[in-house]
């Protein structure tokens, strides 16, 4: 939707359908913040009311630009990077012409977005070890998301090769190799369908991603990397 009418979108997105399911809201208006790098709202229907949730980059306040608008909310409520919201009626075909403008005043009067990567510190392929993990547990943890964030790792231009997927029918995994300066790991990623993912075979991308905390494996098996995401960049 955003692609098709990106002009629509200069300044914030706001978008809302009545067939979207309100609890993943969130999750989408975060996606959409990775992908455009803009303030987001995304609206779904509830029993006749569009209710919805909010994100935004780390350098702009959600919450301010949303009190400029406030007359399109039945009421809405968070702080700089996520809010909650539920939209008057009325305002369906207006909010997002309203909240783009908002946008615009507030970068106006304060700062731009930023493209902003969201890990911590680039590794090289031969990182990708239980060694490593060990090292991480064993002098960081526990994690607190407040005060010990759990690190995010980035491998950067590593070459995709042997896509296969595999996991259960409800817990799809994609498993495949990275190749970078003639190292080679193998990767798993959580997915959601297994309808697609091996066509990523021979593609250059930044690989996202955490070590694991239970080094000893589980009733799943042995312990594995967990890809977060992974951004082609072929």
């Amino acid at each position: 939707m955003v692609e098709d009418n990106i002009g629509n979108y200069k300044h914030g997105i706001a978008v809302f359908n009545y067939k979207w399911h309100v609890g993943v809201a969130g999750i989408v208006a975060s996606k959409l913040v990775e992908k455009f790098y803009k303030p987001v709202l995304v609206m779904g229907e509830n029993n006749g009311v569009y209710k919805g949730s909010g994100r935004s980059l780390a350098n702009i306040n959600l919450k301010q630009i949303m009190d400029d608008c406030k007359d399109s909310f039945v009421k809405y409520g968070g702080h700089e990077q996520a809010a909650g919201l539920t939209l008057k009626n009325e305002c369906l075909e207006t909010i997002n012409a309203t909240f783009n403008e908002a946008c615009r005043k507030y970068y106006k009067e304060t700062t731009l977005p930023e493209e902003v990567e969201y890990y911590d510190i680039e590794v090289k392929v031969k990182a990708l070890s239980i060694e490593v993990a060990k090292r991480l547990v064993d002098s960081m943890y526990p994690y607190c998301n407040q005060f010990n964030p759990e690190p995010v790792f980035c491998l950067k231009g590593a070459t995709l090769s042997k896509p296969e997927m595999g996991g259960s029918k409800i817990w799809p995994l994609l498993s495949f190799n990275v190749a970078k300066d003639d190292v080679e790991s193998e990767l798993r990623m959580k997915f959601f369908t297994h309808d697609f993912g091996t066509e990523v075979a021979g593609r250059k991308a930044d690989i996202y991603f955490r070590f694991p905390q239970n080094i000893e494996g589980n009733k799943f098996g042995s312990p594995s990397i967990d890809v977060l995401d992974i951004i082609f960049t072929d």
